[in-house]
């Protein structure tokens, strides 16, 4: 479910939080989107609202939980 949540996401959110998860610093990050590093937090708060609604959707049962 993960994986779909990531598939759906815009190909920018996607990558962010991929770089991210593989331990990428905000400075790498924002080479790899042709960005600032101020503009990271923001592109990596929103993916996560996205994913996070999402997975919602997806785990009914798992609201609490994300």
């Amino acid at each position: 479910r993960v994986v779909d949540a990531l598939a759906t996401l815009p190909e920018r959110d996607r990558e962010a939080l991929l770089l991210r998860e593989a331990g990428f610093a905000h400075r790498e990050i924002a080479e790899a989107l042709g960005t600032t590093t101020g503009a990271v937090g923001t592109v990596l708060a929103r993916a996560l609202r996205r994913a996070a609604a999402l997975l919602r959707a997806a785990l009914p049962d798992a609201r609490e939980a994300l």
